[in-house]
């Protein structure tokens, strides 16, 4: 069985275990069936179908098994595809960790983050590491595997990347209970982290994790930044037919993993991209954001026609910005400009 499939079924008969037995009775499976939209499906026949369906699983015809129920899961699944697995329950972005405990010799830390449902260790994710810093930026995302049921709490930790361990050293924790994200809007916000018992108390260390939360069917937070590049004027020729080809990005500075970019105008000194970008920059108060516009060149380096870095102080207003960026160009006679919002 698939592993989403999987971690579906096992929260399914957690769910339904009302008696803790690892045992589901009659009415429980058709309390499970019902939960997953079947009797919607199957109008009339719903609950004939439910006591067949317990029937020819069930070995003493009293119970259903885990086993047992997975088998019937998998059946189900393969009939009933738009129904199971069903959509993911959560969606959790780590975005980062800042005044971390150091925990190697050169002062600093290695950080990476796990996150998993409080009593549900097969629901564990982690970011990658950071190398060699105490306020670390992951910005990674994680859906499907997290078990999620409403009342469930959020554990998170931070740990020290150790080779050739398998966990690492524990730096700090957090848990975010479900009442802060189960709710329209989620969650968006830090979380102050309690240090581990092993380090002791760390005078002036008060390490903070910044968080996104949302739950499937519940309004999500709106994104932080909201970034509009309608066009470009006055741009180099980079070409022997004296165009360009000319396309631009948009990064967060020091979070590659914000990157995005336009698509390519061809042979064209004026291009209107008119393109918008939101969620994946995990904007944070005091971030600059820097444009770069190129000239297109299959499978070679692409020639940099001119960028320019938008400071905090001129977006972080109210109304945002809104106009046109004077782009830097290295070519002489040039003065290309990027108009955005």
């Amino acid at each position: 069985m698939p592993e989403i499939q999987a971690l579906d079924a096992e929260c399914l008969f957690q769910m339904f275990d009302f008696e803790g037995t690892a045992l589901l009775s009659r009415g429980a499976l058709t309390e499970v069936l019902r939960h997953v939209g079947l009797d919607k499906v199957m109008g009339a026949k719903f609950r004939a179908f439910a006591q067949l369906s317990f029937d020819s699983h069930s070995s003493d015809s009293h119970f259903l098994t885990h086993s047992e129920f997975k088998q019937l899961y998998y059946k189900l699944s393969q009939h009933y595809p738009l129904l199971l697995p069903r959509p993911t329950s959560l969606k959790i972005t780590i975005m980062s960790g800042k005044g971390l405990p150091a925990a190697d010799i050169n002062g600093r830390s290695d950080p990476y983050c796990t996150v998993q449902v409080a009593g549900k260790p097969k629901s564990l994710s982690q970011t990658k590491h950071v190398d060699k810093t105490l306020d670390a930026w992951w910005g990674e995302e994680f859906t499907d595997k997290y078990g999620y049921n409403e009342g469930d709490n959020l554990q998170f930790e931070v740990r020290d990347y150790d080779r050739g361990s398998a966990l690492g050293d524990l730096l700090c924790t957090a848990t975010l209970p479900s009442r802060e994200f189960h709710r329209a809007g989620g969650f968006d916000g830090v979380l102050q982290m309690a240090l581990a018992p092993e380090l002791g108390k760390i005078k002036g260390c008060t390490p903070l994790l910044k968080v996104r939360v949302s739950v499937n069917g519940l309004p999500e937070p709106p994104p932080a930044l909201s970034i509009l590049i309608r066009s470009s004027e006055g741009l180099p020729p980079a070409d022997a037919n004296g165009k360009s080809d000319p396309f631009c990005t948009v990064m967060i500075i020091g979070k590659p993993y914000s990157k995005s970019q336009t698509k390519i105008k061809n042979k064209t000194l004026e291009p209107n991209w008119n393109e918008s970008f939101t969620d994946k920059y995990r904007y944070e108060d005091g971030d600059q954001i820097i444009f770069r516009v190129f000239d297109f060149d299959k499978g070679q380096d692409h020639d940099l026609l001119g960028e320019a870095v938008l400071d905090n102080s001129r977006f972080n207003v109210v109304g945002g910005f809104d106009g046109n960026l004077p782009l830097t160009c290295e070519q002489k006679g040039f003065k290309p400009t990027l108009n955005i919002k």
